[in-house]
């Protein structure tokens, strides 16, 4: 889901390969519709919501609707998860979720210095610690929250970052 994410980390790539979508009857949201459709009649259950940040897709709801209504089990989401430190917003995706779900939250290092570098957007790392702090509190047995990285020269010798995750997942 190609929405805008508001970061411009330092190792990403898909800025130059994916626009922006955020019309609801765009093209190219009529074809997701159509592939989820496509991907259920072929009794696929899991769906991965991802791309630049698709928490910030306006159409969001619509298609995980969709994509329950068509008998999706499980998703998947990786993201900025920043959005998600909206409280209201957080409990609203939450709502949403099908029987099972995986929140797959990047952290890039242990303190605001090396995340807000490595993501090139000062607050970032403040927004991901509210967001985990949300998510820890609204997820119920149904989902699993899973921290994650990109290990550069930037974070490689970050040996708090460890000491900092390891907590927080469910």
């Amino acid at each position: 889901i190609p929405a805008p994410c508001g970061l411009t980390c330092n190792f990403c790539s898909i800025r130059e390969e994916i626009f922006p979508v955020l019309d609801a009857g765009s093209p190219l949201v009529a074809a997701l519709k159509e592939d989820i459709k496509r991907a259920a009649a072929r009794g696929t259950t899991t769906l991965r919501i991802n791309g630049i940040e698709p928490l910030n897709a306006p159409y969001l709801f619509d298609l995980l609707d969709l994509a329950r209504d068509e008998g999706f089990e499980e998703f998947h989401l990786l993201s900025t998860c920043r959005p998600l430190a909206n409280r209201e917003f957080a409990e609203r995706f939450i709502a949403a979720q099908p029987e099972r779900y995986l929140i797959y939250v990047p952290i890039y290092g242990s303190s605001p210095e090396i995340h807000d570098a490595q993501t090139g957007t000062k607050g970032a790392f403040d927004d991901v610690m509210t967001a985990v702090k949300n998510l820890n509190e609204l997820m119920d047995d149904r989902g699993t929250l899973i921290i994650n990285t990109v290990l550069t020269k930037f974070n490689i010798d970050d040996r708090g970052l460890r000491d900092l995750v390891k907590p927080l997942g469910r």
